[in-house]
């Protein structure tokens, strides 16, 4: 029985896995990445981000989880030097990017109760 269940939930994870992975990819596509690299830059010598920077501009909090997931890199700066929580703070109108940057809050600054930010 145990054995039986440990396969069931091993594929269920595997599932969610592939699924993980198609949703980035389509992403990644979508937003003109063409390496389909979770870490990849796009742009130009002066101005280029990185997909956890598009999905934080567009407030997209189960991308950029899924992408953190993903093995995305939390800190990497892009042109103008900010992180994808900087600039999804910085976009931030009335809570517009509210959940996307809890999603990129570092697992320390979220406290165990209420999921509150203890720093900024």
């Amino acid at each position: 029985k145990e054995a039986y269940w440990s396969r069931a939930v091993k594929a269920l994870k595997d599932r969610e896995r592939r699924e993980r992975g198609a949703k980035v990819q389509a992403f990644l596509k979508a937003h003109g990445y063409s390496r389909h690299d979770v870490n990849e830059c796009k742009g130009w010598l002066y101005s280029y981000t990185f997909p956890l920077h598009s999905a934080a501009r567009r407030g997209d909090a189960e991308m950029a989880r899924l992408l953190l997931k993903s093995k995305a890199v939390r800190r990497q700066l892009d042109s103008d030097g900010r992180t994808a929580r900087q600039v999804a703070k910085r976009l931030n109108v009335m809570g517009s990017h509210a959940e996307v940057i809890k999603v990129l809050a570092r697992p320390r600054d979220v406290t165990k109760s209420g999921g509150k930010k203890t720093t900024s």
